[in-house]
């Protein structure tokens, strides 16, 4: 397995919607069964936010994460899962706040 530099903005969308499918697209539930899938296949995946027009929400980050991060464990989900953007610097930050913490 390798590594994954997965630019969320032109992969998935530079708009992250609601927590889940049934409020809007793009949502935090659909982007949690793609970032799934690629962990089947890729040892690590740095996922960039740099190209996002509107911010992560917290619900957002709870569903697409937390979920994971509990299944994993916290060690091995952040071992394998990073989340970055070269615009906003906090982005890190509130990715492992939220990803441990389902709201």
């Amino acid at each position: 397995m390798s590594k994954l530099k997965y630019d969320f903005a032109k992969e998935f969308t530079d708009t992250p919607g609601p927590r889940y499918k049934k409020l809007g697209s793009f949502s935090g539930e659909e982007f949690r069964e793609i970032l799934r899938d690629l962990l089947k296949r890729y040892e690590k995946i740095e996922i960039d936010g740099s190209g996002i027009r509107s911010s992560f929400s917290p619900s957002f980050l709870s569903e697409a994460f937390s979920p994971l991060c509990q299944e994993m464990g916290e060690e091995y989900f952040f071992d394998r899962v990073s989340l970055i953007s070269s615009k906003n610097p906090k982005l890190k930050e509130k990715f492992e706040f939220y990803s441990k913490n389902l709201q």
